[in-house]
C-alpha cells in the first residue's frame, strides 16, 4: 500500500518496488479525482514499472520491454470485452474487485498509457506527464481523466485527444485487424486494412499501424501508416528492385489488439489499370466503370486524398453528385486484381 514518503510492501521484487515508488507521483502527489479515474493512479503507475524494464533491461535483453507489453496484451485479451472500460461506470463502483482489476485498471491502463506515448512521441508524452504533476491545480490535490487529457493536449502540435480517449478510456473492446498485403510492380507494397471491433461501444479504433517488412535481400525495414477508416488502402515504396517476402504487424506490441488479428501476404495480385476504363473524367454526376468481361467486379471504393472512404458500391455506375469538388482515388476491386484511378469531381 502506498503512502506519501512511505510504502508498505509484501516483498522487495523490483516490479513491485518500482510500482509503489511511482505512486509517490501518480497517486500521492496527484490523486485520482474519483474512483472512476482510478486508472490514473494504477494504470500509469504500472506503466512506470514497465519503463524500468525498458531502461534497465533492454540494453542487454532487447526483447524485454516488448515481452512485458505482450504479456499485458495477452492478459487483457483473456476475458470478454463487455467490462473493459477504463473509466468506471456508476454500477462498477460497488465492486472493489472491478475498481482494482489487475486485467483492466492495471494492465490495460498501463498499455493505454503506452499507446498515448506511441501516438504523441516520447518528448511530448513525458513533457505532458511532468506538466500534469507540476500543475498547481492538481499537485498535492486531485485530478480527473478529463483534466489529465487536457494537460496532455496542452502541448504544441498535439491537438485534440478526444478520439483516443473515447475509444480506449471510455469505450470498451479491442480492434481485430485483418490485413491483406500484396507486392506490386516497381517495388511497391499494397496494404489493405480491415478492422472489426469486439464491442459496439467503439465504431472504429483510429491508430497508427507499424509494419515490419522483410525484403527479398533479407534486409528489414519498418513503415508506419495512419489507419483512420475501414478498408483503407496504402501503397508504400520499397527500395528499388526489392519485394517483400514477409510482413508483420505490431511486432513491438505497441497496440492492444485482439489475438485473432492477422496479416496475409500475396504475390498474385494483378494491376488492371490499363484494362479498366472510367468515364467521364472530370465528372459532374454519374461516373461509369468498364471492366473486361472475364473479370468479376467485387466492389468500387472512392477515397479522398486523406484515405477516408467516401463511397462504396458494387455497381459500375456511381452517382458522385453529392461529394465535394476535388480529386479522389477510385479503386476497382475484381476477382483477379485491382485498378487504381484518379478522378476529378467538378
Amino acid at each position: 500500500m502506498e503512502h506519501a514518503t512511505n510504502s508498505f510492501m509484501i516483498n522487495y521484487g523490483r516490479e513491485l518496488l518500482s510500482h509503489e515508488l511511482a505512486h509517490q507521483w501518480f497517486g500521492d502527489k496527484v490523486t485520482c479525482g474519483t474512483w472512476k479515474d482510478i486508472w490514473l493512479n494504477e494504470g500509469i503507475t504500472e506503466y512506470m514499472s514497465g519503463c524500468v524494464i525498458e531502461n534497465f533491461d533492454v540494453p542487454t535483453n532487447p526483447s524485454a520491454f516488448t515481452n512485458w507489453k505482450k504479456n499485458k496484451i495477452a492478459n487483457v485479451n483473456l476475458q470478454p470485452a463487455s467490462d473493459s472500460n477504463l473509466y468506471l461506470t456508476d454500477a462498477q463502483l460497488s465492486d472493489v474487485n472491478r475498481i482494482f482489476s489487475g486485467r483492466i485498471t492495471y494492465d490495460k491502463g498501463a498499455l493505454v498509457a503506452h499507446m498515448l506515448r506511441y501516438i504523441m512521441g516520447d518528448d511530448n508524452f513525458f513533457h505532458g506527464l511532468r506538466n500534469y504533476l507540476s500543475n498547481t491545480s492538481y499537485a498535492y490535490k486531485y485530478a480527473t481523466t478529463e483534466q489529465f487529457k487536457a494537460e496532455m493536449e496542452n502541448l504544441n502540435g498535439i491537438g485534440t485527444l478526444n478520439e483516443f480517449f473515447n475509444d480506449w478510456v471510455y469505450g470498451k473492446g479491442l480492434p481485430v485487424y485483418s490485413i491483406s498485403v500484396s507486392n506490386l510492380p516497381e517495388s511497391q507494397l499494397r496494404i489493405v486494412v480491415n478492422q472489426t471491433q469486439t464491442d459496439p461501444s467503439v465504431s472504429f479504433f483510429e491508430m497508427p499501424l507499424e509494419f515490419k517488412i522483410t525484403l527479398s535481400d533479407n534486409s528489414v525495414i519498418y513503415r508506419k501508416v495512419n489507419n483512420t477508416s475501414n478498408d483503407q488502402i496504402f501503397v508504400l515504396d520499397l527500395p528499388e528492385g526489392l519485394q517483400a517476402t514477409k510482413v508483420e504487424f505490431n511486432t513491438n506490441s505497441d497496440l492492444i489488439v485482439s489475438g485473432s488479428s492477422a496479416v496475409t501476404l500475396s504475390n498474385n495480385y494483378i494491376i488492371l489499370n490499363d484494362e479498366v476504363v472510367i468515364y467521364p473524367n472530370p465528372v459532374n454526376e454519374i461516373i461509369s466503370i468498364d471492366i473486361p468481361s472475364n473479370l468479376k467486379l467485387n466492389k468500387i471504393i472512392i477515397y479522398d486524398l486523406l484515405g477516408k472512404k467516401i463511397i462504396e458500391s458494387v455497381s459500375n455506375k456511381i452517382n458522385v453528385s453529392k461529394i465535394g469538388v476535388g480529386i479522389y482515388n477510385l479503386i476497382v476491386e475484381t476477382d483477379k486484381g485491382r485498378a487504381s484511378k484518379k478522378i476529378i469531381k467538378n
